[in-house]
């Protein structure tokens, strides 16, 4: 059975036609097989999970079969336990093998917004079958049951890359050169992270659970988790596959549960949400005021934040708030 379940479309279109071409134009240069947009043919030619959905979201104005072709091809790599990879290498399945321990597909994940990306497809009238949402419910069930959670209860991320902010200030903690230190140290930061992927841990189906050299509790990660929770459960409620609306309620659990974990990181001093490290207590970075932290304010909105986003002295620039606070040594 499928099903149409309508939703809360983020906009109805850009209103320039002229703009409407160039994006189409954009996107459908950048479609390849089996069905996604390459971020980048030349430097970065594989699909990548959360730029899968999003690409989506933009496909829903576009081309709604594409738009639903892109996130089934993210999740068509799911895991036995529900463990979605970030990368898939669609037509070179060995290119980074060495590095992930395993070949088609990394060893991390991203983001999961495909909650977003399936309720915008729902909104614009298109039927989502019960075995895309079965997988869609499976991978972030496994991000909020599979993981060990940090103490006061967030979603951990067990690489820098897992954020899509690699290069986040909050990182600095775990930098051997730290970020504050001019000039940045590019290449010694690219050195930490391979070195952390090979500290990952997995279970018997391959998934990463832990990393004893980077486990953090992550606002922005964890936010992103409870908002598409928030997002795919009405989908999943009204699925005619009892198996499938049966897990709505966990969902919905879910998301609770990380709503109350993330409003308990909130410093009134600092102005911003703290990661929490699952092992060596808090790191100073952990508590850096970055862009990324702001998406706590999808499920705990604070009114007196969004200002920040605008104020020059904050995160506020002439196009588009910048990634650091302006006042953060880095």
């Amino acid at each position: 059975m499928t099903i149409n379940q309508p939703s809360s479309r983020l906009g109805d279109g850009p209103a320039d036609p002229g703009l409407a071409e160039s994006v189409a134009n954009m996107m459908n240069v950048a479609w390849t097989e089996p069905g996604f947009c390459v971020p980048n043919g030349a430097v970065y030619p594989h699909q990548w999970l959360w730029d899968s959905c999003f690409h989506s979201v933009i496909w829903t104005t576009l081309d709604l079969s594409r738009a639903l072709l892109e996130v089934d091809n993210v999740l068509s790599m799911i895991g036995p336990t529900g463990f979605v990879p970030h990368m898939t290498y669609w037509t070179d399945p060995d290119a980074h093998a060495g590095m992930w321990g395993r070949s088609r597909t990394s060893s991390i994940t991203q983001p999961p917004i495909w909650g977003l990306a399936l309720s915008e497809i729902a909104a614009g009238g298109r039927a989502i079958d019960d075995g895309l949402l079965d997988r869609a419910t499976r991978g972030l069930l496994h991000l909020l049951e599979d993981r060990p959670r940090s103490g006061d209860g967030l979603v951990p991320v067990l690489h820098p890359w897992e954020t899509g902010c690699d290069d986040s200030a909050r990182w600095d903690g775990w930098a051997t050169t730290p970020f504050f230190s001019p000039p940045f140290d590019r290449v010694g930061w690219k050195a930490d992270k391979v070195r952390l992927v090979g500290s990952l841990v997995f279970d018997d189906g391959g998934a990463p659970v832990d990393n004893p050299d980077f486990a953090v509790g992550s606002v922005g990660f964890s936010a992103l988790v409870a908002w598409n929770c928030e997002l795919l459960a009405p989908l999943v409620a009204a699925s005619g596959h009892p198996g499938v609306a049966a897990r709505a309620g966990k969902l919905n659990d879910g998301r609770e549960e990380l709503v109350t974990a993330i409003r308990s990181r909130w410093d009134d001093g600092r102005r911003t949400w703290w990661d929490e490290p699952l092992r060596d207590g808090v790191r100073p970075s952990c508590g850096a005021r970055t862009l990324d932290s702001m998406l706590a304010l999808l499920v705990d909105p604070r009114p007196e934040m969004f200002d920040q986003l605008v104020d020059p002295e904050a995160f506020g620039a002439p196009f588009g708030p910048r990634g650091v606070h302006r006042a953060e040594a880095s």
